[in-house]
This record gives C-alpha cells, structure tokens and sequence, in this order.
C-alpha cells in the first residue's frame, strides 16, 4: 500500500487547487493547454505517492504550460 504523509496531503492540497484555477482559467479563456495542465495537476496528487516525484513532475507541467503559453502553442 502506501502512506500518506503531512506533507504529501498539504501538497496534493496544493497542487489540486493550482490546477482547478488553471482548469477553470483555462476553459474560460478556451486554451486547450491549461485545460490539460489543470486536470493533470488535479489527477497527479491521487497517483505520485513520492513527493520529490510529485514536485518534480508538477514543476515540469507548469514549465512547459509557461513556455507552450508563452510561444503561442
């Protein structure tokens, strides 16, 4: 099985609410891409149970979100 730490709750806590305001920015403002990064960030919690992985993985997401935005993809 695994443990859920302190840590790993407030960051999933986090990271989940991170990604609802990216989705819910992201549908209104029509970009596919938030969208994605949003319900990936909302999903990754529930599914990465290290949280070095988790950070790394959300910190990746939200880069290639930024540089994706940033050149119009």
């Amino acid at each position: 099985m695994f443990e859920l730490s302190m840590p790993l709750v407030l960051s999933g806590l986090v990271l989940g609410s991170l990604g609802l305001g990216i989705f819910i920015w992201g549908k209104r403002e029509q970009e596919l891409s938030a969208v994605v990064v949003g319900l990936a960030l909302g999903i990754l919690p529930m599914c990465i149970h290290s949280l070095g992985l988790l950070w790394l993985v959300s910190g990746g997401l939200l880069g290639g979100w930024k540089l994706a935005h940033r050149h119009g993809i």
